[in-house]
């Protein structure tokens, strides 16, 4: 409770410097301290409010894999992230982990969300930019292709699956 009192005093201290993102990040980080899967910030762990990249990626038994892009990105369909921003999926998933307070399936899960944001990785000072994230890839074929890719749609609250600007 005293941690979590730290962390939100922080947060409102900083409110009026904070960009949206570094907002949301700040608070989500707080709330994660109760580590209890039903105490979360909605909103960057669930892929609202915040602009997002033109692809969507799920976890699987060997890595985070591309499963819907924007037709310029389509050649990225099934492709496995290696990095972003420079680093590593396991080295993001480290990062990130404080912002959500869940077990760790459930983080693994919401992970996908972080990633697909640059404002949050930005806020959470693991990307260069608010609007883009430089990826490492392994296509389908096997092959490495790097990509810079600009944030360019805002999910609404039915944001996933349904986003009619993806294939």
């Amino acid at each position: 409770k005293i941690a979590f009192s730290r962390a939100l005093d922080g947060a409102i201290a900083q409110a009026g410097a904070l960009a949206k993102a570094g907002l949301q990040m700040a608070v989500a980080r707080a709330v994660a301290l109760a580590d209890n899967g039903h105490t979360n910030a909605q909103g960057v762990g669930e892929g609202r409010d915040l602009q997002v990249l033109p692809i969507r990626l799920v976890p699987f038994s060997d890595g985070l894999h591309v499963v819907m892009a924007t037709a310029a990105n389509a050649d990225l369909l099934g492709a496995r992230v290696v990095s972003e921003n420079g680093q590593t999926v396991a080295e993001l998933r480290q990062a990130l982990r404080p912002y959500e307070g869940d077990s760790d399936d459930r983080f693994e899960e919401k992970l996908p969300h972080f990633l697909e944001s640059p404002q949050a990785l930005h806020a959470a000072g693991l990307g260069a930019s608010a609007t883009q994230a430089a990826f490492e890839f392994v296509l389908a074929d096997g092959r490495t292709v790097m990509r810079t890719l600009t944030a360019d749609v805002t999910p609404t609250a039915d944001y996933g699956w349904a986003d009619r600007a993806l294939s």
